[in-house]
């Protein structure tokens, strides 16, 4: 009995090892939410927030590349989340800032939207949207 424990636990040490170390990425593909066409471009969500479920305002500004290049292409203010169109393979940044008890708060986070082919799991190859959102909630304060 007790090598036959042995057994079970090496076998699935090695299973565990062969999960963590494959190369594909598991994870549930939705058909549905497939795409037959590579897109062009994408609906980026920004997501915002503070950690005290207070309904605070947030001024968002959306870069095109990286803040210091200075492009911006939107603006605006929201308590929740929104979204922007942006093109993949292109990086956005986003800042964030809410006054909180007369302090200010800036977060600031970035993205690149990317395509990725899903072969063989649905009924024909398909594209998948990845990192199609940025995250600027408030962690704490």
């Amino acid at each position: 009995m007790v090598l036959k424990k042995r057994y079970i636990y090496r076998i699935s040490f090695l299973v565990t090892i062969t999960f963590l170390f494959s190369c594909d990425a598991l994870y549930y593909i939705d058909c549905n939410d497939c795409i037959s066409i590579e897109p062009a471009s994408c609906q980026v969500e920004v997501i915002i927030g503070a950690g005290s479920n207070q309904d605070i305002p947030f001024d968002i500004t959306v870069y095109l590349g990286k803040i210091e290049d200075g492009i911006v292409i939107d603006t605006f203010t929201s308590n929740y989340s929104g979204t922007f169109n942006a093109l993949i393979n292109n990086e956005y940044s986003a800042t964030a800032v809410a006054v909180i008890n007369d302090k200010e708060y800036r977060v600031v986070n970035s993205t690149t939207p990317v395509t990725e082919l899903v072969q063989g799991m649905c009924e024909t190859d398909c594209f998948t949207i990845k990192k199609n959102s940025i995250d600027l909630r408030l962690k704490y304060q």
